[in-house]
């Protein structure tokens, strides 16, 4: 079995909600996580904008919240 290093992890300490101008830390984190899947290539910048949310919505089923489509 793998061993999870969590120091290394590093959750985020605030929800991350969709935004299209807001830039903060734990969504670029978020967006990092993402583009560990396979077919999604997100720009870390930090926005948690329309494709951040598509490409959430691909893992987890839905929009994040906030997002209008969702």
């Amino acid at each position: 079995m793998g061993v999870i290093d969590l120091e290394a992890e590093k959750i985020p300490s605030q929800k991350i909600v969709y935004s299209k101008s807001k830039v903060s830390e734990e969504a670029r984190r978020l967006q990092v996580f993402l583009n560990t899947f396979a077919g999604i290539y997100l720009k870390e910048e930090g926005i948690p904008g329309p494709k951040t949310s598509e490409a959430f919505r691909g893992i987890f089923g839905y929009y994040m919240e906030g997002d209008p489509r969702g």
